[in-house]
């Protein structure tokens, strides 16, 4: 137990360090972003990005199946299962990001992205030069995303913020230079994106198999029985993960078909404000999913429920950083981007009630993943986004922006609420 203690805590230390400074960059990086493209161009990169990142979502549960099925190894000390299941999950992973690209490649040809989305003010060749260029680079990255499974597995769960940082110093590097030489083309600004997020990606996955040879893949471990077996597990996370491409990453798209491209950004700029609370959380998170992992296979229980009832205490101070930063919204942004945004004071209030109400669910949830008992998850989860996506076409109307982050607040909540009642259930059933 104190050995998975002191793992957490070093991860979770790490990681509010990688965070910090990710944070420093990003200060200085989304100024730079906002003077670089148009309003109408970052309405439709984030929308962009956010749509083609749904990737990582319909990956059909390998994911995260291949996430417990290594932690399971390691936890066992079994060094071929974990070469196995990781060589088996490289050809599955591998297989969907190639049906993806030709399923991108035919789709571009007869959709009209202009009236998708929701502008006559970027041309038709630029939207879809700039949509071939993304979703490359998205099925690229979502390829190289295995890596994190890894360092999942091996509670190192403080290295991808490590690779945002150096993604980051990349990007940041890249924009200066386009805007000092202006160089303006949103396809510039893609490209620089890719080229910096690729290679902090690769480049430390290969930093880290010179150092842990032992665990390098192995075409002769691709076993089909352990395809299945992720197949099995991965199911369930399957449409766990397309339901939550409602609850978490519909937003831009959704304001972007409702409202237009054109009120994405201010609603994006005030979200990323909060969102340096959630990523804070969630990096704590994080290793607390393989550490559930590692203590519901060895049946330490009494860890568990230790561990949740401080996780749970920790939403106090999460509640408080919310109302600080609410208050303080516009003064935030007009610093940070030295411009002033138009922001409805319904619109900080609603998008602080969805941060606290994704820790209250994020606090259960990482349990119940962590543990493989996703059935009930699964059910509330297709009703969550289901709610989610009538609630907000009815209230953006009425609201504006202001109204899909009410309806997201709601749902988290809601779900969070069902999401604790099932982990009281799981864990009363155990001694």
């Amino acid at each position: 137990m104190s050995n998975r203690n002191n793992l957490v805590k070093k991860n979770v230390a790490l990681s509010v360090v990688f965070k910090g400074l990710s944070v420093a960059l990003s200060l200085l990086l989304l100024p730079l972003t906002v003077n670089y493209l148009s309003k109408v161009e970052y309405g439709i990169w984030v929308t962009l990005l956010g749509v083609l990142s749904w990737v990582n979502y319909l990956d059909m549960g390998i994911g995260p199946g291949l996430r417990n099925k290594l932690t399971e190894a390691v936890s066992r000390k079994d060094e071929t299962a974990f070469k196995s299941y990781l060589s088996s999950g490289i050809v599955m992973i591998g297989g969907i990001c190639f049906l993806m690209f030709v399923v991108v490649i035919g789709g571009l040809q007869f959709v009209d992205l202009n009236k998708i989305l929701n502008t006559t003010e970027v041309s038709s060749d630029l939207l879809y030069n700039a949509s071939l260029y993304t979703a490359v680079i998205v099925l690229i990255l979502f390829f190289l995303s295995i890596m994190d499974q890894v360092y999942n597995s091996v509670q190192k769960t403080s290295i991808p913020g490590f690779v945002n940082v150096i993604q980051s110093t990349l990007m940041l590097g890249m924009v200066y230079f386009l805007t000092y030489f202006d160089y303006k083309n949103m396809l510039y600004f893609i490209i620089a994106f890719g080229i910096s997020a690729i290679l902090s990606k690769l480049g430390m996955g290969l930093c880290f198999f010179f150092k842990h040879k032992h665990l390098l893949p192995d075409h002769k471990l691709i076993d089909v029985n352990r395809m299945k077996s992720l197949v099995s597990l991965s199911a369930k996370f399957l449409l766990l993960n397309a339901t939550c491409i409602f609850i978490y990453s519909s937003a831009d798209f959704m304001i972007t078909l409702r409202l237009g491209p054109d009120y994405v950004r201010d609603f994006d700029i005030v979200f990323k404000v909060f969102y340096f609370v959630s990523t804070l959380y969630f990096f704590m998170f994080n290793p607390l999913w393989s550490a559930y992992t590692d203590a519901y296979v060895k049946r330490d229980y009494a860890w568990i429920r230790k561990t949740l009832k401080k996780t749970t205490l920790l939403i106090i101070p999460v509640t408080l950083a919310v109302i600080v930063i609410g208050i303080n919204i516009r003064l935030i942004t007009r610093i940070w981007t030295g411009i002033d945004l138009e922001i409805p004071n319904a619109l900080p209030i609603a998008i602080g009630l969805y941060t606290i109400g994704l820790y209250w669910l994020a606090n259960w949830n990482y349990f119940i993943n962590g543990s493989g008992q996703v059935n009930l998850e699964i059910i509330v989860s297709v009703i969550a986004s289901i709610g989610m996506a009538g609630l907000s076409w009815t209230l953006m109307p009425i609201m504006g922006p202001a109204g899909m982050a009410l309806s997201m607040a709601i749902i988290v909540f809601l779900f969070g609420t069902a999401m604790c009642i099932q982990t009281i259930r799981i864990l009363n059933k155990k001694p």
